[in-house]
C-alpha cells in the first residue's frame, strides 16, 4: 500500500484537496525535491513569491496507512497554521507526489551527506555554521548535554550528583525561539514556534528518562517563565494552549519523580499559581492543571515499597499513569507488576509481562482483563514484534469483541490474519474496519475475500452505504457504485443529494463522460461558473473545470459546441483580467 489520493483527501479535507488538485493541474508546484522521507517544493499562489512547503512522511511502506502517515507539514502561507493545519498548497504537493513522483528530484539526506565527512571536517563545518549563526551555540550546548545524559535509569538510586546544566543557555535558546514570532501576525508563525518549544521539552524528557527529574524540572520551569507571560501576544486559536498541555504533562512527571523540600514545594506552588492566574485571563488555566495536581499529591518517591504495592485506591487518571511510568523506570519488575495490579492498569501489566518474555502469562491475563479495542491492538502488536504469531492473532480477534473504535484494529487484523492464511478472520477484520469508515479499498478487500458468499453479503453492505448517504456522506456509496460500473445509479444519487463534494464530482464526471456527456457538460459548466463567481482566488479552479469540460467535448467530437461555449465565457468575463490568461490555452 502507498500514499494515495483517498488518504490525502481525508488528511487535508475535501475543499483543500480540490484546490490542491487545481494547483497541480495548473503546474503550480515547482522545484519539487525529496530527501529521504521529506518532501519540499515551491507552490505558486496569489502572492508574488511562491509558498514554500515542507512535508515529513511517516513510514508509508506500512500496511497501516492513516492520518499519521504525515508526521509534519508546513507551509509559509497565512493559512497553514490554522486548526485545520493542512492548506491547499500542502495538498498540491501531496497530490503531485502521488500522481507524478518523478517530478521530485531525489536529493541526499543529511545523514548521507555527513557520513562521508571525517571528524575534522565535521568540526570545521560546525565552526563555520556557528560563525554564521552564533545563536545556535546555545542550542548546541543544550543538545550536547541532552545527548550525553545517561538514558538508562537504575532502580537503585545513584550516588552521583546530577550533571550541572547552564540555565542561562536554555533561557537564551528559548528567547531566540520567541524572536521568531511576528507579534503583528502570530497566526503565520506560532506553529513553528511551538514545534521548537516541543524540542526544548523533549530535552527535558531525556533527563526524565535518565532519572534526573531535577534538571528536567529546571528546563521546564524556564520554558514556562519565558513563554507564559507572553501568552497574550503569542497565542493564536489554541496552538500554544495545546502545547502547554504537553508541557504540563512533562512538568507533572518531573514533579512526581523527585522529592521536593518544603521550601522548594512552596516556591513551585507559587509559580504554578501565578502561571495559572495569567492563563486564566484567556481561559487557558487548565493547561497547567495537571502540574498543579501533581504538586498537590504525594510524591511516589516518598512512599516505601510496601506502600506502592499495597495502596488500595489509585484512581484511573493521568497522575496514575505518570506514577506508573516513573515506577517502570525506577522499580524492579515484580514490584512494578504489583503496582499495575493495584492500579488496575491492565494493559501496562500485560505489556510488562510481554517485555519480560512471559507471553503466555500476558496472553491469558489480557483475555480476561482488557476491555478496550485500542488496548488489544497495542498488545497484539507487542506479540507480533516478538513473533508470537498465534497470540498476536488471538488478541486481535478478541479485540474485535471489545468496546471501542475498531477501524485500526480491523485493518491490522485483516492484513495480519491473511498473512497467516486465516482468510475468514481477515474478512471479519475488513468488515469491522468498513463499519467504522467506509472506504473503497476496504470494499475491494471484502469482495475479494468473501468469494462465493459475496452475492449474499453485498446487499447488506449496499444498504449500509445507502443509509450513510441519506444521513450525510454520499462519497462511499458513489465510489462503490462507480467501481461496479453502476454509473446511472451513481448519477441519480448525486442529483438527489444535498451532500455534494467537488472532488467527488470530478470522479463522477470522469466515469460518466463517455456515456452521459450532456450531464457531464452541464455539471462542469455549472461548477466552473460557480468558481468564477467566487472571485479571483478561485480562477485557477475554474480553469481546471473548464479544461475537463473541453475534454468531454473533444471526446465526443463536438468541438464546434466547445468553441461557442468558451467564447461565450470569455465574452461574459471580458473585464476579469486575471481570468482571461487562464482561458487562453482553452
Amino acid at each position: 500500500m502507498t500514499l494515495n489520493e483517498a488518504l490525502i483527501r481525508t488528511i487535508v479535507g475535501i475543499a483543500n484537496f480540490e484546490k490542491g488538485k487545481a494547483y497541480y493541474q495548473s503546474s503550480a508546484v515547482k522545484d519539487a525535491r525529496k530527501r529521504g522521507n521529506r518532501l519540499m517544493a515551491d507552490v505558486e499562489g496569489s502572492q508574488l513569491q511562491p509558498y514554500q512547503v515542507t512535508i515529513t512522511l511517516s513510514d508509508i511502506r506500512s500496511n497501516m496507512l492513516s492520518e499519521d502517515s504525515i508526521s509534519t507539514a508546513r507551509c509559509t502561507c497565512p493559512y497553514a497554521n490554522s486548526a485545520e493545519n493542512y492548506c491547499k498548497h500542502i495538498a498540491a504537493v501531496l497530490i503531485t507526489y502521488v500522481r507524478a513522483p518523478a517530478a521530485f528530484e531525489i536529493r541526499p539526506e543529511a545523514g548521507a551527506l555527513l557520513k562521508t565527512l571525517s571528524l575534522e571536517h565535521l568540526q570545521t563545518l560546525w565552526q563555520t555554521l556557528l560563525t554564521q549563526q552564533p545563536d545556535m551555540l546555545d542550542w548546541l550546548e543544550t543538545a550536547v548535554v541532552a545527548l550525553t545524559t545517561n538514558p538508562q535509569p537504575s532502580a537503585v538510586p545513584s550516588t552521583k550528583r546530577p550533571p550541572s546544566i547552564d540555565v542561562k543557555a536554555y533561557r537564551r535558546q528559548i528567547t531566540n525561539i520567541l524572536r521568531g514570532v511576528d507579534y503583528s501576525r502570530p497566526y503565520q508563525t506560532i506553529s513553528g514556534i511551538t514545534e521548537q518549544l516541543q524540542e526544548m521539552e523533549n530535552q527535558a524528557r531525556v533527563f526524565l528518562e535518565a532519572g534526573d527529574g531535577k534538571n528536567a524540572l529546571t528546563i521546564l520551569s524556564v520554558i514556562a517563565e519565558e513563554v507564559i507571560p507572553k501568552y497574550e501576544n503569542l497565542e493564536d486559536e489554541t496552538q500554544l494552549s495545546d502545547y502547554l498541555y504537553s508541557w504540563s504533562n512533562a512538568m507533572a512527571e518531573a514533579i512526581l519523580s523527585i522529592e521536593l523540600s518544603l521550601e522548594e514545594k512552596k516556591k513551585l506552588q507559587e509559580q504554578l499559581d501565578d502561571w495559572s492566574n495569567t492563563l486564566a485571563d484567556y481561559g487557558s488555566e487548565e493547561s497547567v492543571a495537571l502540574a498543579q495536581s501533581a504538586l498537590d499529591s504525594s510524591s511516589p518517591e516518598n512512599l516505601d515499597q510496601t506502600d506502592w504495592a499495597d495502596r488500595a485506591e489509585w484512581g484511573h487518571d493521568e497522575l496514575t499513569e505518570l506514577r506508573l511510568k516513573i515506577a517502570e523506570r525506577t522499580q524492579d519488575a515484580e514490584l512494578y507488576l504489583a503496582m499495575c495490579l493495584q492500579a488496575g492498569a491492565h494493559l501496562r501489566y500485560a505489556q510488562k509481562l510481554v517485555a519480560l518474555g512471559r507471553t503466555t502469562d500476558a496472553h491469558e491475563y489480557a483475555l480476561h482483563s482488557l476491555t478496550r479495542t485500542e488496548d488489544a491492538l497495542v498488545l497484539a502488536q507487542a506479540f507480533q514484534a516478538l513473533s508470537a504469531n498465534q497470540q498476536a492473532y488471538e488478541m486481535g480477534v478478541y479485540g474485535l469483541t471489545l468496546a471501542g473504535y475498531k477501524y485500526n484494529l480491523g485493518k491490522w487484523l485483516a492484513v495480519y490474519a491473511e498473512s497467516l492464511g486465516k482468510n475468514e478472520a481477515s474478512l471479519k477484520g475488513w468488515q469491522a474496519a468498513f463499519n467504522e469508515r467506509c472506504d473503497l479499498e476496504i470494499y475491494g478487500h471484502i469482495k475479494r475475500l468473501s468469494g462465493t458468499g459475496w452475492p449474499t453479503l453485498q446487499p447488506t453492505i449496499m444498504r449500509n452505504l445507502e443509509a450513510i448517504a441519506a444521513r450525510s456522506d454520499i462519497r462511499p456509496l458513489i465510489e462503490v457504485l462507480l467501481s461496479e460500473g453502476s454509473v446511472d445509479r451513481a448519477i441519480a444519487i448525486w442529483d438527489n443529494s444535498r451532500w455534494k463534494h467537488h472532488t467527488l464530482l470530478a470522479e463522477l464526471v470522469d466515469a460518466a463522460s463517455a456515456t452521459h456527456p450532456n450531464w457531464a457538460i452541464h455539471q462542469l459548466l455549472e461548477q466552473a461558473s460557480s468558481e468564477i463567481e467566487r472571485g479571483s482566488t478561485h480562477y485557477g479552479a475554474a480553469a481546471a473545470w473548464l479544461k475537463r469540460l473541453k475534454a468531454v467535448y473533444v471526446q465526443h467530437a463536438r468541438l464546434a459546441e466547445w468553441t461557442i461555449c468558451i467564447e461565450g465565457i470569455r465574452a461574459t468575463n471580458s473585464r476579469k483580467r486575471s481570468l482571461l490568461p487562464l482561458l487562453s490555452g482553452l
